[in-house]
């Protein structure tokens, strides 16, 4: 249907213009009865087509009936896991556990955003989990190399006495 004012080509029953919002001239449909001609009491049903896939992804902001959105679940471990990360720095000789648990906190922040949930969880558990794999790998190669001097000095005293 042709709008008068603006010429505007709009959809069969619209009664406003999608072009300049006057008031299109409809006239009213006639209403129809189902069941009246073909004995039937329901509409017909009409098939779009639709065929529901098990592989579908969410968009984003989407949520699953219990409220949690997909890849949720990996960005709140790998926050968890970058903040045990860092926290074995702490642990001197035991640092390396902070350097695979930083990695494993990276692979979950990289499977979260693949999973289509993109938010501070999944950043933050990437941030932390670079930085505690780094900070824990130096850390780990220093207490490495102050222990090799110490034994090394410590051998050579006693080769001395």
């Amino acid at each position: 249907m042709h709008c008068s004012k603006c010429g505007f080509q709009n959809r069969d029953g619209v009664e406003i213009c999608g072009g300049c919002g006057a008031r299109l001239n409809v006239a009213p449909q006639p209403q129809r009865i189902y069941g009246s001609q073909s004995g039937n009491a329901y509409p017909p049903v009409q098939n779009r087509g639709y065929q529901q896939n098990s592989q579908m992804r969410y968009p984003q902001g989407y949520q699953m009936a219990n409220g949690n959105r997909p890849g949720k679940g990996t960005a709140i471990a790998s926050l968890v896991l970058g903040i045990v990360s860092i926290v074995c720095w702490f642990l001197l000789m035991f640092s390396f556990i902070g350097v695979i648990t930083g990695i494993v906190g990276i692979v979950c922040s990289v499977l979260s955003k693949k999973a289509g949930y993109r938010g501070g969880l999944q950043t933050a558990g990437l941030v932390l989990s670079i930085i505690g794999t780094a900070i824990s790998a130096i850390v780990f190669v220093a207490c490495l190399s102050c222990a090799a001097a110490y034994g090394g000095m410590y051998g050579l005293l006693d080769s001395i006495f």
